[in-house]
Parts: structure tokens; sequence; C-alpha cells
């Protein structure tokens, strides 16, 4: 659909964004839709990550739909969180 934006987008542009202007781990902090995408960064790219708030997010979202990437498909978010 012309104009969407998925969480995948975002969260690309904030991996790029860290890749790009820092040399040292980052910690993320993301509300709401930013909490899910600071998740999907910090599962992305762990090395890059020193730690993960999320305020705010859905706990039990639909993964199907909010990601197009397969590999979180039916991961609830706690099950992330814990494995960060």
């Amino acid at each position: 659909m012309p104009g969407t934006y998925s969480i995948a987008d975002y969260a690309a542009d904030v991996i790029a964004f860290i890749e790009k202007n820092f040399t040292e781990p980052v910690d993320l902090l993301g509300h709401s839709l930013g909490a899910h995408v600071s998740l999907v960064v910090a599962n992305a790219i762990p090395k890059h990550i020193t730690s993960v708030i999320a305020f705010g997010p859905d706990p039990w979202p639909c993964w199907t739909q909010m990601f197009s990437m397969p590999r979180f498909c039916a991961i609830p978010m706690w099950d992330m969180i814990r494995k960060l």
C-alpha cells in the first residue's frame, strides 16, 4: 500500500542512524510504537545495543501483521525482552 511505513522500515532507519553515527553501543528508549521499534532494533543488532527501555508497548501484538520479517512471527514481546 503506497504511503505506509512498517515497523521494519522504522527499525531500518534507526539501525542506519546508529551504524552511521555511533562507534560504541547505545541505549535505546522507546514508547508505544517506538518501544516495538527499539525491540526490533535490539534484536537485529544486539552488539550495538547496551540496553533497551520499552515503555508502554502492547504486550501481545500480532507479530505477523506488524512485521514483514518472518522471524518475528508469533514471538511474544516479553520473550524478546527476556532474550535481551
